[in-house]
């Protein structure tokens, strides 16, 4: 390894938010050591082991997971090499700091998308792969065959998601994102992006790790998602509802209602497996949005980064929305936060990378430079430039570094060597993928896990479903406010496990790392457990992402004994092409819709007032179910 300052030379922009305040505080600036050759491709002659960098990569997609289990997060990188060439790598991480380059059958790709998450709960990562291959734009999904087949992979469910790809051309490149969005225990996806027709966003609900079926209309069961590329997407539950809602930015098709255009849109989750009408704001493209509660007030945040176009021509922005706790934002723009508000492609990571509690901001920007930025939790931000170092055969300082230009790829925030403190990686256009230790620095002291939380409850109420509540936890350094929290259910006797975010049982190590959309409260539903006897666990998550273990408890769903529900008062109106369920508000189970011939053309879960499904003209049976109660209704649509 080469020893040199990663973040240095901090800038106060006084001039750019308010005074009084920020000198108030000391910003804590962490000393990186850059991590030089750390993939090992065989040995020499002499038994030593031969060393080189991540390979090349422009328009680069990042992303972190331990795909095999060892308790290490693994990378793997999609993009454009020397000579245009596209490529697709995966590296295992050898828990030594150094990497090793794995065989796969993942297609070469450009403008990718890479997604880590367990479709099937069978305790393995699977990889979703979005971008360009050789033909055109590509989407598929890989299923991890476990330990017993050397962690391989084999494509599965061939053909049944849009071919997809960003556009090209240094574009934001997390555009395709999972997340259980129902409460069901199985793992959804959304993805935007465009082809031979156009824009588009989508959701897939997961068929309970069998399928994939596309949601047609996800927004209030009649209309689509607003059609998007050159953007990125998000999840997190901005309200404290327990569901995960959908933040995303791009460049919008036309329609009936809109104007092509730059747009960024708030979806809120119903809560019933489909999203309300958005709230939309300036939008971006050739950046990202990302939630993150940034002042540990336990409600998320989020920020937009990018380039949009006005009546003054083309603009650049570093929007912090703040969250106002009644499901409005108000909006810090960067000449109040101290963001950077320039020009070229930009990659955002959060986490805390000095052990502060509060969640810091990598932002990587060709103009002026990747930057650290140190958050004081107060809507400010102080600016540390990046700097790399790359040997050129000198003695000097000056010989072994440059500040880091990069744009149009991925930033990461990464505990690669599981000490608990946060790392770093740059990949983009400029030169190969940077990946830089934290050393910590002066006044950093080295992160801890926090407590697993404690009087963990598991109730099973009267529409059936089971609510799991606990204590909070607490961390050395992030407020119990800010703390976040992830979930398993296990049934006795059942290897397969429904989990929120992907992680190790035994250890509490998380799996994944670009993909987090923890819990923000200290409670959860699920439905549509089956009798038997359980156990769930809670873990706590810090801004680190470090997570402790989990704390478990037993709970039986007695057999053959859901509730009885009053459905009663179940309503069931048409109008248009519309038809619509109404329910007292407390009713929790499912919706389905059938045609003539028995075809369940439509099926929602969770809560049943306001469902709404779209259908032709025709006849239909609404069926409605919650515990052990039923109600049925045809329907006719002219």
């Amino acid at each position: 390894m080469k020893t040199n300052y990663f973040f240095k030379h901090a800038l106060i922009f006084g001039a750019l938010f308010c005074l009084n305040g920020i000198f108030a505080q000391t910003a804590k600036t962490p000393n990186f050591v850059e991590v030089v050759k750390p993939v090992i491709n065989g040995v020499d002659l002499l038994g030593a082991p031969i060393k080189e960098d991540f390979a090349f990569t422009f328009e680069n997609a990042v992303s972190w997971g331990d795909y095999n289990n060892d308790g290490f997060l693994d990378v793997i990188t999609v993009g454009v090499g020397n000579s245009w060439a596209k490529q697709t790598f995966l590296y295992k991480n050898n828990g030594d700091g150094t990497f090793t380059k794995v065989v796969t059958p993942f297609p070469n790709l450009e403008a990718g998308n890479a997604t880590w998450f367990d479709y099937n709960n069978d305790g393995n990562l699977d990889l979703l792969l979005c971008g360009n291959d050789d033909i055109g734009p590509y989407t598929a999904l890989y299923k991890n065959l476990g330990s017993g087949h050397n962690y391989d992979f084999e494509q599965v469910f061939d053909g049944s998601f849009e071919y997809v790809n960003n556009g090209g051309g240094n574009r934001a490149n997390r555009y395709a994102i999972a997340g259980d969005i129902d409460n069901d225990g199985w793992a959804d996806i959304y993805l935007q992006g465009q082809n031979a027709s156009g824009r588009l966003s989508i959701l897939y609900k997961n068929l309970k790790g069998k399928g994939f079926q596309k949601i047609d209309n996800p927004v209030n069961g009649t209309d689509p998602f607003i059609q998007l590329n050159a953007g990125s997407a998000s999840f997190g539950d901005y309200d404290g509802d327990g569901y995960l809602d959908l933040l995303v930015n791009g460049y919008a098709a036309a329609s009936a209602t809109r104007t092509e255009g730059y747009v960024g849109a708030l979806y809120k989750n119903n809560g019933n497996g489909t999203f309300a009408a958005p709230v939309t704001f300036d939008g971006t493209e050739s950046g990202e949005s990302a939630f993150c509660d940034y002042n540990n007030d336990g409600k998320l945040d989020y920020i937009v980064t990018g380039v949009g176009l006005n009546s003054g021509g083309w603009y650049w922005k570093s929007d912090l929305y703040e969250n106002n706790g009644n499901g409005t934002f108000t909006l810090i723009p960067a000449a109040q936060n101290g963001m950077p508000n320039n020009k070229q492609e930009t990659s955002i990571a959060w986490g805390d990378v000095n052990n502060d509690g509060y969640s810091d901001l990598l932002y990587m920007n060709a103009d002026p430079n990747t930057i650290f930025l140190n958050n004081f939790g107060d809507q400010t931000f102080k600016r540390s430039d990046l700097v790399y170092t790359t040997p050129t055969g000198g003695t000097t300082a000056a010989d072994f570094t440059y500040t880091g230009n990069q744009w149009g790829g991925s930033a990461s925030l990464v505990d690669f060597d599981r000490d608990g403190n946060l790392d770093a990686i740059t990949a983009a256009y400029g030169f190969a993928p940077r990946l830089m230790k934290n050393q910590l620095g002066t006044g950093i002291l080295s992160n801890t896990a926090p407590t697993a939380p404690t009087n963990l409850k598991a109730t099973i109420g009267s529409n059936g479903v089971v609510t799991f509540t606990w204590n909070a936890s607490t961390d050395d350094t992030t407020l119990a406010e800010g703390l976040k929290y992830n979930l398993y259910v296990k049934q006795n006797g059942n290897d397969s496990v429904k989990i929120i975010l992907p992680a190790d049982l035994t250890t509490g190590r998380l799996k994944v790392n670009e993909t987090l959309a923890p819990l923000v409260t200290t409670s959860y539903k699920i439905s549509n457990l089956g009798g038997g006897s359980y156990t769930f666990g809670v873990q706590a998550i810090d801004n680190s992402k470090v997570a402790s273990h989990f704390a478990t408890a037993p709970f039986t769903v007695a057999p053959n004994a859901l509730p009885t529900v009053d459905l009663n008062n179940i309503k069931v109106l048409t109008k248009g092409n519309v038809i619509q369920v109404n329910a007292n508000e407390d009713v929790v189970g499912s919706v389905n819709v059938y045609d003539l011939r028995g075809l369940n053309i439509r099926k929602l879960t969770g809560k049943v007032n306001g469902s709404k499904v779209e259908v032709s003209a025709g006849i239909y049976i609404v069926k409605v179910t919650s515990g052990a109660s039923t109600f049925v209704k045809k329907v006719v649509l002219n």
